[in-house]
């Protein structure tokens, strides 16, 4: 990869790479230590000022945007990105991009190509090309000429976006039913949002009208589950109508590359690159989050005595003045660091940590539990990736999503859920059975929301 970059820097943009920025674009769940060892490349072989690594469906979506006014442009929305080998499904919230619900659809440029390739060339036609859109011959009677439409099969290739059983038996699920299905597994509250802009990219959606049989397909499909709704309801529930809407415009086959252009043309692009600077201070570490999210990702550095942490095979770190009751029950999915103080009742029920989480010290993780007539019970507890509780906390959620930051000194109800991307501040006292919704700031005793989105 060093030499491929090399490559293109020097021969094709014939820049000096120590005079420039630069704008990298990843795929959908890239892993973090891709990013590392794409900053270690950047800063250290070709010493590049400043590096900024972006969402490939992030600068997608911006590409979309049709209005000059701020206010009117969003980056909340679906984007299907469908190139030459595969087809992805991305949505995003506000610049999230929502890594639990992409989809890949194996259905792309190169399906299309080989099924069109089949129908042409099986026949054992001496000329094949006259057969795509209209033969022209003359009457071997009347000498009269004549023309033979050729209908359907001119719309049999992109027709396998919305039929797959066409060219893959073992694939049958149309791309408007997988839009509609992972919209439905998003966050209710970005659900409108997400049906009001799914946005076009890539070589594969430039047929004629893909965006409109799109867009009728998923409205039909919305429209029927609403009917059904109000239909069960027995006519008691008027859900209210969801407008859909499919983005083309003319960009879509250069969607990314016209994103990254907006935003390396912008001010704001040298305020949230990863300078040099910053990166001999903290090391490659800086561009696992991009900076231009806030303040969930502002983490800083924590110092520690090896000595005083087991480090496990899978990276965690778990202090020798921590207390892990029932430790067969705990499972840490690794990098995590469980700090001096903490108590995790895994005695009492299941405990699930995921990836990247900092337990501060002296918190306490305790499964939630719930009062029966004949006693207690304890049910299992889920904490996503990328969590972070600062000292003296105490938790008794059911489950906790991934980007979340718990402030000092919260008390987390028991069989709370908290959702992806939430801020907890100092102090907050959140009751019982609570569900904070994605992107929420919550203060205050009790907790109460006090900013979403």
């Amino acid at each position: 990869m060093e030499r491929f970059w090399e490559h293109c820097i020097f021969k094709y943009l014939r820049a000096e790479p120590e005079d420039h920025y630069f704008l990298l674009t990843e795929p959908p769940l890239n892993t973090p230590e891709n990013r590392e060892y794409t900053a270690e490349i950047m800063f250290e072989t070709f010493n590049v000022p400043g590096l900024y690594i972006a969402v490939q469906a992030v600068l997608a979506l911006a590409a979309s945007w049709q209005s000059r006014d701020v206010s009117e442009r969003s980056l909340t929305g679906l984007v299907i990105d469908s190139g030459d080998g595969v087809t992805h499904c991305i949505p995003l919230a506000d610049g999230y991009v929502i890594g639990s619900c992409i989809k890949h659809i194996p259905i792309a440029g190169r399906d299309i190509t080989t099924f069109i390739q089949a129908k042409e060339f099986q026949k054992y036609d001496t000329e094949p090309t006259k057969w795509i859109k209209r033969y022209n011959s003359t009457n071997n009677i009347t000498k009269q000429p004549f023309s033979v439409d050729v209908g359907y099969e001119r719309f049999l290739g992109p027709e396998i976006f919305f039929h797959p059983e066409f060219a893959n038996p073992d694939y049958t699920t149309p791309l408007s039913e997988t839009v509609d299905s992972i919209i439905q597994q998003c966050p209710i509250d970005v659900r409108r949002g997400l049906y009001n802009n799914v946005v076009l990219s890539g070589g594969s959606t430039m047929f004629k009208d893909f965006g409109r049989r799109l867009q009728r397909d998923l409205k039909r499909t919305v429209d029927q589950r609403l009917k059904l709704s109000e239909e069960w309801s027995g006519g008691r529930i008027k859900p209210k109508p969801i407008d859909v809407q499919v983005i083309s415009h003319r960009m879509q086959r250069y969607a990314v590359w016209f994103g990254g252009s907006m935003l390396g043309s912008t001010g704001e692009f040298y305020q949230v690159a990863h300078s040099k600077a910053d990166y001999l201070e903290k090391g490659p570490g800086i561009c696992r989050h991009n900076a231009v999210f806030g303040m969930m990702m502002e983490l800083q550095d924590v110092y520690y005595n090896k000595q005083e942490y087991i480090e496990t095979a899978s990276g965690n770190k778990v202090s020798r003045q921590s207390t892990l009751c029932g430790s067969q029950n705990i499972v840490l999915n690794g990098k995590t660091i469980i700090m001096v103080g903490c108590i995790v009742r895994g005695d009492l029920a299941n405990i699930r940590i995921g990836q990247y989480c900092v337990i501060g010290s002296r918190s306490v993780i305790r499964p939630p539990f719930k009062k029966f007539s004949k006693g207690v019970a304890f049910f299992p507890l889920f904490i996503g990736d990328h969590v972070m509780i600062e000292e003296d906390s105490i938790i008794n959620a059911a489950q906790i999503g991934s980007y979340v930051h718990i402030g000092k000194k919260c008390v987390i109800g028991r069989r709370s859920v908290l959702k992806e991307c939430c801020y907890i501040a100092d102090n907050t006292v959140l009751p019982p059975e609570t569900v904070v919704p994605p992107f929420a700031v919550v203060a205050g005793c009790p907790g109460k929301v006090r900013k979403l989105g």
